[in-house]
């Protein structure tokens, strides 16, 4: 098969051609130092294991770095969030774990859509599994959440999919 163009109107947010720059910095400086960002953006940040923070601090690292990432979208652009909830702990592994929080990261997406001035366009449900599975460690579900800095430009007609699917689909 040809090789695809993934860039360009509509994929990049409005970019005239398609490219890709690989920029190797702590993602929230380097897009504080941007006027706006190139397009728009799909993204996971990370989770409360991967940056060793405390549940309230957490929250506020997370927060921000996702409205920073709202802000800085050029007009009519999109930024999608990949995110799965985390059941953080106080101490335990395995069945003697004692939740302290469930921590829902598409809460916070949507506080920073509101700090951002952006909208929530679409929520989806992804299922990592069965849909009556049971797991002590991590829910079962991924969110992916659709924000805009523009509802002008979302036709929703023309955007047709489950609101809850498997995985890989």
């Amino acid at each position: 098969p040809e090789p695809r163009d993934r860039g360009g109107v509509g994929v990049t947010g409005g970019a005239e051609q398609g490219s890709r720059q690989v920029v190797c910095a702590e993602a929230v400086a380097w897009m504080r130092q941007q006027s706006a960002l190139p397009g728009s953006i799909f993204t996971s940040l990370p989770d409360i294991i991967e940056v060793e923070l405390p549940e309230k601090e957490y929250k506020a690292w997370f927060l921000d770095a996702a409205t920073v990432a709202m802000e800085k979208l050029p007009p009519n652009s999109y930024a999608l969030f990949y995110q799965t909830d985390v059941k953080a702990t106080k101490k335990g592994t395995g069945e003697s774990r004692i939740m302290s929080e469930w921590i829902d990261k598409s809460y916070l997406c949507q506080k920073a859509a509101e700090a951002a001035g952006c909208t929530l366009l679409w929520r989806k449900v992804v299922c990592k599994g069965s849909p009556a599975a049971l797991n002590n460690a991590h829910p079962s579900f991924t969110n992916l959440l659709c924000f805009t800095n523009s509802v002008e430009r979302f036709e929703a007609n023309k955007f047709w999919t489950p609101d809850v699917f498997p995985r890989g689909l």
